[in-house]
């Protein structure tokens, strides 16, 4: 598939953005290039410049990360990276199950447009069982402003296959999200996101749970969990209110915090 460049139209996406939402004033911002829209916005936090929620979006982010230090593929052509920047009043301890909450908000968002997205613990989407979109999400302690936290939720999301990984998976009829106005996608990811913040701001993650539980992958499946002193066989039974994912095990039921974990289908 040939796709021309698409530049970011920031007047466009805040256009959109005032049709959905009026109530959260939002400071959106796009730029060509970076190495990271979470570093960047990560240092802006750290000079005391944000004053209000902030997203960032870029056409070519150089150094994208995933969890555990991965790399996380993308190209500009069909691939959006933003993050969105969110000051919390809460404490990090209360943020743990925070991916979970992004991941639910962005699915809800997919189906909008007809993407029939399933979850995966902790903070992963899947489209014909494979990983499209990777949540990393950045903390800051404002030690100058009551130690609240800004969150930096950085989302990637390929609407297409990166070359990189070209004959290796399948994920089917996304490229179906390439026909869509970038902008628009952009948009509606912002005012579910914020939607899904003030909730669990609220309400904690508790309100979330059946809906997510619903939505996970593997509920009810044969799983491992690797990168434990030794991995761990057993059923997914569901993500509990500060989002430790339930296993019930040959030996009873154990409880996984995300950590640096990985969760596999068992084959």
């Amino acid at each position: 598939m040939n796709i021309s460049m698409h530049f970011l139209n920031t007047s466009r996406i805040k256009y959109l953005y005032s049709n959905y939402n009026t109530d959260t004033e939002i400071d959106i911002r796009t730029i060509i290039s970076t190495n990271s829209t979470n570093l960047n916005l990560l240092s802006i936090a750290k000079t005391g410049l944000l004053f209000h929620p902030t997203f960032l979006a870029t056409q070519i982010q150089t150094s994208g990360r995933g969890r555990a230090g991965r790399i996380w593929y993308s190209e500009p052509e069909i691939t959006l990276t933003f993050s969105l920047a969110w000051k919390f009043k809460l404490s990090l301890q209360y943020l743990t199950s925070l991916p979970l909450v992004i991941s639910l908000a962005l699915s809800i968002a997919l189906k909008e447009f007809g993407q029939k997205v399933q979850l995966k613990w902790p903070n992963d989407l899947l489209l014909n069982g494979n990983k499209f979109c990777g949540i990393l999400i950045d903390t800051f302690i404002d030690k100058k402003n009551n130690n609240s936290i800004w969150a930096i939720i950085g989302v990637g999301l390929n609407l297409g296959l990166p070359r990189i990984l070209n004959n290796k998976i399948n994920i089917g009829n996304i490229s179906e999200l390439l026909k869509i106005e970038r902008e628009k996608l952009l948009a509606v990811f912002i005012c579910y996101l914020i939607d899904a913040l003030k909730l669990f701001e609220h309400y904690g993650f508790s309100i979330f749970i059946k809906y997510w539980n619903f939505n996970h992958a593997y509920t009810n499946q044969v799983v491992n969990i690797l990168n434990l002193n030794k991995p761990q066989k057993g059923i997914v039974i569901g993500v509990e209110k500060n989002g430790c994912l339930l296993l019930d095990t040959k030996l009873g039921k154990i409880i996984i915090s995300s950590g640096n974990v990985s969760l596999r289908l068992r084959k």
